[in-house]
């Protein structure tokens, strides 16, 4: 490092400076660099890194690619991957897969899981000779539009795993219905070595419910933290 602060040529060259992620990338940015669109070529692990980050930001996605800051894969191939399977309310069995290939070098992983709620545009669709479109908890179908979805989203401490383990299309969710889906969610994660330490949500009244019906309630001053008497597990309400 010279006196200014500028690494050195040599430095900067140092492959071992670079943890496996940041290699594996700047490898697969070296190997498409010059050639054509309908040459390049991604690994999966680069893959899910555009899905998500297409998911969150579009538009920077896209600035990024036209740019040519980054050589990324187009809107067209990200939703070739994202659309190749018809997902299904409930535990997605791509996500349980996943889980199973990373647990299998990998064992014990401290997790939790956020649940959320987020608004979407009431339609029905036909899919295949299905009608799509209406409350659907798995087990329980419901005759009236769903005008949210409510994602069980799965993610490790250090990361190594991070993806939406359920989904369910619904309007608002009771607590008892909270309640299933977590407990099926947690059985699914510790039979595969996943271990589940918190529950991260926000301040809705059904979730508050949920918690005070599947949690023994202790307040330390004026906060409240609900721990379950199974697992050992924390539960916070963000």
């Amino acid at each position: 490092m010279s006196e200014n602060g500028i690494a050195s040529p040599k430095e900067r060259n140092n492959s071992t400076a670079l943890n496996s992620w940041l290699k594996l990338f700047m490898d697969n940015q070296t190997m498409n660099a010059g050639l054509p669109n309908n040459l390049h070529r991604f690994q999966s692990d680069i893959i899910r890194w555009c899905i998500e980050l297409y998911s969150r930001s579009p538009s920077a996605c896209q600035h990024l690619r036209s740019s040519k800051v980054l050589i990324l894969p187009s809107a067209t191939t990200l939703g070739s991957y994202r659309n190749c399977i018809t997902p299904k309310p409930g535990i997605n069995p791509l996500a349980t897969c996943e889980i199973e290939r990373v647990t299998t070098h990998k064992k014990d992983l401290p997790a939790f899981i956020t649940l959320d709620e987020m608004k979407i545009k009431e339609n029905l669709v036909i899919h295949k000779g299905r009608l799509l479109g209406f409350v659907d908890y798995g087990n329980t179908k419901v005759p009236t539009l769903a005008t949210h979805i409510l994602v069980l989203y799965l993610r490790t401490i250090k990361r190594e795993i991070s993806l939406p383990l359920a989904w369910y299309p619904t309007m608002v969710t009771p607590a008892y219905q909270l309640a299933l889906k977590f407990w099926m969610a947690l059985k699914e994660c510790e039979r595969r070595s996943v271990h589940i330490h918190a529950l991260v949500a926000d301040g809705l009244i059904f979730e508050n419910i949920f918690f005070a019906n599947a949690c023994e309630s202790t307040r330390i001053n004026n906060f409240t933290m609900y721990v379950s008497t199974v697992s050992s597990l924390q539960i916070s309400v963000s």
